[in-house]
């Protein structure tokens, strides 16, 4: 009995030192060579189109969502449905546009025009599938050069696929000049999928999110793109708050698209919202202003943004004691003082 024991786990030994073998024996990477690698397979994605679904656990947390995407270069239009709202995303001429209607309504739609950097919409594959990350919408190359502190790369056994870890910790200062950190963010590269980010990791002093890449579609030449994701988010306790499985189907990589798929055209007369220069009006089939042009209602904070770590980070700064407290004591305090004085005039009488 103690014999098989001791023979059982010699060979789990056996295949974990194998599995670190396999992993030592891979050659040094650095982060700058790293870095070249993927962006390498991020520029042989030239043209991308697919479908795109979303499924959230615990079941009715938050509807299904579809979506249909198409990518030409730094051209996008992004289609997506949940809970019968619709949104039509267009990404050209350094500008986004953006057309919000539900379906089987009366109502108008409305639009806004904004940069062309901002994410599309929450079923923007390229969020999605962590191409870029969700610790504040970055890609690769942001995550490192905003970090403070880079660990890695280094070769680990991870769900059986040799993979190149990088943890990075970063800091970011929030009100009355507080600091804090270090926010973890720890991720996983793929070489079989051609240096793609195949899982990720955020956490302060608790894991806060994680996403895992399952399944990678094939475009020939070296071209890959995420086709199963599995995105989980937790609670202040651990717990979990919902995980969100992510399918990409029908995935075209290097295909030609249409050109009329680039083509956004909305109902004349629906109002807009321009936030290059911060004012609402009507706008024709073609997106050009058709009527008076409103200053918005919304100010606009000439303040550098917070780091984008901020909003994810759950730490909270110590709560300040209300004035009233301060009242209680100090009367407490005087009641205190009249008492004490009282006793000693007694007892010298």
């Amino acid at each position: 009995m103690g014999g098989a024991v001791i023979g059982r786990v010699w060979v789990v030994g056996v295949l974990i030192g194998a599995q670190a073998a396999v992993a030592d024996d891979r050659p040094t990477m650095s982060s700058a060579e790293l870095r070249a690698r993927h962006r390498e397979a991020l520029a042989r994605v030239r043209t991308l189109s697919l479908d795109v679904s979303m499924v959230y656990t615990p079941a009715g947390s938050s509807p299904e969502m579809r979506g249909r995407y198409w990518r030409d270069g730094q051209r996008v239009r992004l289609h997506a449905e949940q809970d019968q709202r619709l949104t039509d995303t267009l990404v050209d001429t350094g500008q986004q546009r953006v057309l919000k209607r539900t379906a089987g309504s009366d109502e108008p739609p409305t639009g806004a025009i904004t940069t062309p950097d901002a994410r599309p919409s929450i079923a923007d594959p390229d969020g999605l599938g962590l191409i870029v990350l969700p610790q504040g919408h970055r890609r690769l190359d942001k995550i490192l050069d905003d970090a403070r502190d880079v660990h890695g790369p280094t070769w680990v056994m991870r769900g059986g696929r040799e993979l190149l870890r990088v943890q990075t910790d970063h800091y970011y200062t929030g009100a009355g000049g507080r600091e804090y950190g270090p926010i973890e963010i720890e991720l996983w590269l793929d070489p079989a999928a051609n240096y793609l980010i195949a899982e990720c990791e955020g956490r302060q002093d608790r894991i806060d999110f994680h996403g895992r890449i399952t399944k990678f579609a094939e475009g020939g030449g070296g071209a890959f793109y995420p086709e199963r994701v599995e995105l989980s988010h937790f609670k202040a306790d651990g717990s979990l708050r919902h995980r969100i499985d992510v399918t990409f189907s029908n995935v075209r990589i290097n295909q030609p698209i249409a050109t009329d798929v680039f083509r956004l055209t909305a109902p004349r007369g629906t109002k807009v919202h321009d936030a290059f220069r911060n004012t609402y009006y009507a706008v024709d089939e073609s997106w050009q202003r058709a009527g008076q042009e409103v200053a918005s209602r919304q100010t606009v904070d000439p303040a550098p943004p917070a780091p984008a770590e901020a909003p994810t980070v759950t730490a909270e700064e110590p709560a300040r004691t209300p004035p009233w407290v301060w009242g209680l004591v100090g009367v407490s305090a005087a009641v205190l003082v009249l008492a004490v004085a009282r006793r000693l005039r007694r007892s010298r009488d």
